[in-house]
């Protein structure tokens, strides 16, 4: 399959997310695509179509995160949505990801994503109302080892626990709003990282410790607005995520410990562009970065910048 794009128009997207891309480096994020909720059923960006979750469709993406001191993460992710019944939709995905920093590097399977969504039979004036209800299943890795010691969060492929996800999104016209919850119902993290263990080594000093981290909950509100141009649709938005309590880990004492700063307001900054392929598939591209941070990100989830792109296919006639 070839596809052919204006040159002028494909240079202009491409040296807009690079610059988007670059500007974001001096500063720090909850990379959403690692902590799952955000991109789930109804809660993922807004595309200014109708939310047709009865459709069936397969789709991969890639992304390229820069994380906490510099660690580079790229992830690959298969996904498929499954339409049931009438505006009933199942999502699962399962990343990839390859993991590479100044102390170490990781790679394997990372959590998996679970969700149902159900559009609601509200009558509303080009618009749709959603909920969407899963989890996050620990599958990745949080106790991956370095010759010099255990690795902190931000190597590890996974976060460790099994967590619910609830969510509810309402889309007026061009225009979307989602609010969302992510709880751990479980912790399963088995990470050992602290900075005595590795004495002497000046960059793992400046690492978050995270031995036997304990993750707050979360809640998360989201506002899209899409602009349709041409076969294009880009869509500015916001994404906040709210740590509702402080994460926790057992200092090289033995006495678990809150962490002060690892709760509170994350703020993303989103642009998303849709290019539709043919009536079938399509191109996602997605570029965020932060406006603001909680001050201690133990959790591995720092991102100063994310660029992903997401191709799909919707299956049957």
């Amino acid at each position: 399959m070839f596809i052919i794009v204006n040159f002028n128009m494909k240079k202009s997207i491409t040296l807009f997310f690079l610059s988007l891309f670059c500007i974001s480096g001096a500063v720090y994020a909850q990379g959403c695509s690692d902590a799952g909720f955000c991109s789930a059923g109804s809660m993922q960006n807004h595309n200014g179509q109708d939310e047709y979750v009865n459709l069936s469709k397969v789709s991969a993406s890639i992304s390229y995160g820069v994380g906490e001191q510099g660690v580079s993460i790229v992830q690959f992710t298969p996904e498929v949505q499954i339409g049931l019944f009438t505006g009933t939709q199942i999502q699962v995905k399962i990343p990839f990801m390859a993991i590479n920093g100044n102390i170490g590097s990781n790679s394997g399977l990372g959590d998996a994503i679970f969700s149902i969504t159900q559009k609601l039979p509200i009558d509303l004036n080009d618009g749709d109302i959603l909920i969407t209800a899963g989890s996050r299943i620990p599958i990745g890795t949080t106790d991956e080892k370095d010759k010099d010691g255990p690795l902190p969060m931000p190597y590890q492929t996974g976060l460790g626990t099994l967590d619910g996800i609830g969510g509810l999104s309402v889309r007026l016209k061009q225009w979307k709003m989602s609010a969302g919850f992510q709880w751990v119902m479980d912790d399963q993290n088995k990470n050992q990282f602290l900075r005595a263990a590795w004495l002497g080594n000046e960059d793992a000093q400046k690492y978050f410790e995270s031995n036997k981290l304990k993750r707050g909950n979360d809640a998360l509100l989201r506002i899209d607005r899409s602009l349709k141009v041409g076969r294009f649709v880009f869509t500015p938005g916001v994404l906040g995520i709210y740590r509702l309590n402080k994460d926790s880990y057992v200092n090289e004492n033995g006495v678990r410990s809150s962490i002060s700063g690892s709760d509170g307001l994350t703020l993303n900054i989103n642009l998303s562009s849709d290019i539709k392929i043919n009536d079938k598939a399509g191109l996602n591209v997605i570029a965020a970065f932060p406006a603001v941070v909680r001050d201690k990100r133990p959790d591995g989830l720092t991102r100063s910048a994310v660029l992903s792109f997401t191709f799909s296919r919707t299956l049957g006639n």
